[in-house]
């Protein structure tokens, strides 16, 4: 299992929706944009985590209460 996250490009990262990016200046003369401006992740996606979610936590508590009451 080791061998293959070695093998891998480590540009690829665990996300391929976020590309990494380097800065170059490390001054205070010339600004970048704020990191909320250079992200790469496109605005729809991932909207369907918190459904994901509350699906998860509502099939948790019936399988407790089921554990519990039968």
């Amino acid at each position: 299992m080791s061998e293959n996250l070695e093998n891998r490009d480590a540009k690829d990262g665990l996300n391929p929706s976020l590309k990494a990016r380097e800065e170059t200046t490390h001054g205070t003369s010339e600004s970048t944009p704020a990191p909320t401006k250079s992200v790469s992740v496109q605005r729809e996606e991932g909207r369907f985590w918190p459904i994901v979610w509350a699906a998860a936590t509502i099939a948790g508590v019936l399988i407790v209460l089921w554990i519990l009451f039968f």
